[in-house]
């Protein structure tokens, strides 16, 4: 009697999680700065006692803003009265900074432009009683852009920031002091561009950063990887990771060996055509392939929990963004899950406590003209165990999008996939831009191969100039996108 009793629940939990009941739940939008003015810039950081920890840039006017904070003791659910914490009344404040050391005191940098060419960076601290008085920390450095804020695990707290010489620069804030400021490639002639993006600390307070590096001429920016090494105050690199042009939106984080795993955002084929996201890890000092997550992404964000990677990035699909969750299957494929559409969405943070994985969001759900800051949480158990999903990427054998034939093409070409489950199936062809100019809706079909005919035109029938076109699929609640070339 216990054996079948066993056997028909096993036989229930199969169907279960088959049937696409496993598919990753995220909770709705928990909107943090909840207010009737545009908030932005948003950071976000966790402290020893799990309680979540906001900062952004509040718009009051078109030469006003200030920076606002807020936490919540209930894992996201809700949320302290917004305080204003920064000095100014009057100019601009943006890209506001938050860390928390293991005494649980918090650091928030900020930028203030009072005008062009006098900005700079302030600093203020909370002792879970009161904020300091903020203070410049970068004086003598007009026109400088912060880049990063991380701490390290005896609490040293770095700022980063690049200025006009195209050199990162930073200080750390130690034992209640600033140091000097430091620059490793100073004697590098302006011509070489050498940023720090982000950056992260080892169990050995070594600093992992991901950013980009220039020599001179006509290069494009190219992803590049650098080390700090603490105990002989040494930076090494930069380690040239990318191919193509680079952009600005880049993630590090590391596993619990202390291997760095980096996705950045970058071109896919040249400096010309349409670009992407990749991700790479370093394992015993060797470098893995570059994988290519999703081609034309926006901002790319990464976290790792349990040694499981995971990524979030958002997608442009005709007048909507989508925001995409990616992590790697059974079959050591990345799956992706859209969790979020909307006309506006900026994703600013993952990261995850003992019990959740959180997106931190800049959006505009609950009022289509105001600009919110967002969390969204799901269970991090069922992220870091092994179960059957269907939430699979195109990338793997759940569904295969084709290259199309012949690419490029001049008056027709061949798009085809093959579905190993039933699904609602669309294929959409869109500008560089995300603009929809075709589509192809095939309703809910079964397991098969399908293809797709399409001559080069727009809804209208009209022929459409030579180029680059994107063609993505869309099954249920997953999509992949490819590239092709038009030339007639």
């Amino acid at each position: 009697m216990k054996t079948t009793i066993l056997y028909i629940f096993l036989l229930l939990l199969f169907v279960f999680l088959l049937n696409g009941s496993y598919a990753q739940q995220w909770s709705d939008p928990i909107n943090i700065s909840n207010s009737d003015d545009v908030d932005g810039f948003p950071d976000i950081c966790v402290d020893t006692n799990g309680v979540l920890h906001c900062v952004w840039s509040k718009k009051f006017t078109s030469s006003y803003r200030c920076v606002y904070y807020s936490n919540s003791t209930d894992q996201g659910e809700t949320w302290s009265t917004p305080v204003k914490i920064s000095h100014n009344n009057s100019g601009e404040i943006s890209d506001p900074l938050i860390v928390s050391d293991k005494s649980n005191n918090l650091y928030v940098i900020y930028k203030f432009d009072m005008n062009i060419g006098n900005e700079n960076l302030w600093f203020t601290k909370n002792n879970e009683e009161y904020w300091s008085t903020p203070v410049t920390m970068a004086d003598g450095w007009p026109g400088l852009f912060p880049e990063d804020l991380t701490i390290d695990n005896n609490d040293r707290v770095y700022v980063f920031w690049r200025y006009f010489d195209n050199k990162f620069h930073y200080r750390y804030y130690e034992n209640n002091a600033w140091s000097e400021v430091s620059s490793p490639y100073s004697s590098l002639p302006d011509s070489y561009s050498v940023n720090v993006i982000e950056s992260i600390s080892d169990k050995y307070n070594n600093l992992h950063c991901i950013g980009r590096y220039r020599e001179p001429g006509d290069e494009p920016f190219t992803t590049a990887y650098y080390y700090y090494d603490y105990q002989n105050n040494n930076w090494i690199g930069p380690e040239l990771i990318g191919t193509y042009y680079s952009s600005t939106f880049q993630d590090i984080s590391l596993d619990t060996n202390n291997n760095p795993h980096l996705v950045y955002r970058e071109g896919y084929e040249g400096t010309v055509g349409p670009d992407a996201t990749f991700y790479k890890h370093k394992t015993e000092g060797q470098w893995s392939e570059t994988e290519l997550i999703v081609e034309d992404p926006k901002r790319q964000k990464i976290d790792i929990a349990g040694n499981k990677v995971f990524i979030v990035d958002y997608e442009k699909e005709g007048d909507d963004y989508n925001a995409v969750f990616y992590k790697k299957g059974n079959l050591n494929q990345w799956e992706g899950q859209i969790f979020l559409v909307n006309s506006f969405i900026g994703i600013f943070r993952l990261f995850h406590d003992n019990n959740f994985l959180y997106v931190l969001l800049n959006s505009k759900i609950d009022n289509e003209n105001i600009l919110d800051i967002y969390l969204m949480k799901t269970p991090i158990d069922s992220l870091i165990v092994t179960s059957v999903s269907r939430i699979k990427s195109l990338n793997n054998e759940t569904v295969v999008l084709n290259q199309n034939y012949p690419n490029p093409f001049n008056y027709s070409t061949k798009i085809s996939f093959e579905l190993n489950s039933r699904g609602n199936t669309r294929l959409l062809i869109m500008t560089v831009q995300g603009t929809i100019i075709n589509r192809f809706e095939m309703g809910i079909i079964g397991k098969g191969k399908y293809s797709v005919i399409w001559d080069g035109t727009d809804l209208s029938g009209n022929k459409l100039p030579n180029g680059y076109y994107y063609y993505r699929l869309i099954v249920d609640d997953r999509q992949k996108t490819k590239s092709l070339i038009l030339n007639r």
